[in-house]
């Protein structure tokens, strides 16, 4: 049979099947089962209501769900943190040919600076100042105070760039006493956990992705100053490390 004539055979017949339907067979069936039209009009509007009503409860529903959905539970840094940043430090290091020395533990003059690295550039050396607070961190300018919001809860911080310039006095005071006057120093606060998000405007307070950015920027354009690896074996030999017990 051909196909092209079937189809046009029935879309002849369509109506003539529709029309047996609606004189014969649909009343025959209304009879039966003892359904009058006007019952037969109602449930058929009636389930397009109940549809119509349960998709909208639905979207309600999920609309309160959304909304009553908890945050995720957000945590301080934890030693894996630490360690993911040095193996970050030491990929960018050993890509870019700059110094490393961690930790970074100086004592001088009877304090300790608790640097956990340095990084050296051919132009500058800088130390990290790191903290482990999650969450939020915020720099309240007209107090002077650093906060930390984590699972709705906000308390203050220990100020990171009050901490830096510490950090500084110490290693800058150790450097100079060992031969080291003229290289420059900087001291940047890291702040290593990695859904930590930092709202303060001071370049000296960084994430450790932005740390690694700043020193792609640096390495970029700079003009090598002195060697970073000789310098990195000076500062080594200032640094202290606690001896393991035998």
């Amino acid at each position: 049979m051909n196909p092209i004539l079937l189809t046009s055979n029935m879309s002849d017949i369509m109506p003539f099947i529709l029309a047996i339907l609606l004189i014969f067979i649909i009343p025959m069936m209304m009879s039966r089962y003892g359904i009058s039209a006007e019952d037969l009009l109602r449930k058929i509007f009636a389930s397009g209501l109940r549809k119509k009503e349960y998709s909208a409860a639905d979207e309600e529903n999920t609309i309160r769900n959304k909304k009553n959905k908890k945050a995720p539970h957000l945590n301080n840094s934890t030693h894996n943190d630490i360690i993911q940043m040095v193996s970050d430090l030491i990929i960018f290091s050993r890509k870019n040919k700059t110094g490393l020395v961690y930790p970074g533990t100086i004592q001088f003059g009877g304090k300790t600076g608790n640097i956990a690295a340095f990084v050296v550039t051919g132009s500058r050396i800088i130390g990290l100042n790191c903290f482990g607070f999650g969450g939020n961190i915020l720099h309240d300018t007209a107090s002077d105070v650093w906060k930390q919001q984590i699972n709705g809860v906000t308390q203050d911080i220990p100020d990171p760039l009050k901490l830096n310039k510490e950090q500084y006095a110490i290693a800058r005071a150790a450097m100079d006493a060992n031969g080291m006057k003229d290289l420059p120093l900087e001291i940047m606060a890291v702040f290593t956990n990695r859904h930590v998000s930092i709202q303060a405007a001071d370049a000296e307070v960084c994430t450790t992705h932005d740390l690694i950015s700043y020193l792609a920027q640096i390495v970029s354009g700079e003009k090598e100053i002195f060697e970073p690896n000789e310098t990195a074996r000076r500062i080594n030999k200032i640094v202290y490390r606690i001896q393991k017990k035998k």
